[in-house]
């Protein structure tokens, strides 16, 4: 991943990512809509940051170029939203 931090926030607004297997960058306000993330639960959600950039969103969406390669050793994210955070 590099020699960045990363770092896990809420959400402060304006955020945005390209979502992998997507071709485009999206806001993250329309990630969640277009999800049904109920809005009550949108701030809620861990945000992890490479530096200053998003390359995760709960275990909702990963940043195009952050998976792991075949083979290569990676992170898992696990959200638990009855309390506990990331794991």
């Amino acid at each position: 991943l590099g020699a960045a931090p990363l770092r896990v926030r809420l959400r402060r607004g304006g955020e945005s990512l390209q979502p992998l297997g997507q071709a485009h960058r999206r806001t993250l306000k329309r990630l969640l809509q277009e999800a049904g993330v109920p809005p009550w639960q949108r701030g809620r959600l861990p945000l992890v940051y490479l530096g200053e950039r998003l390359v995760a969103v709960a275990d909702r969406w990963l940043e195009a170029g952050c998976a792991a390669a075949p083979g290569e050793a990676g992170l898992a994210l696990q959200w638990d939203d009855h309390g506990s955070g990331v794991n």
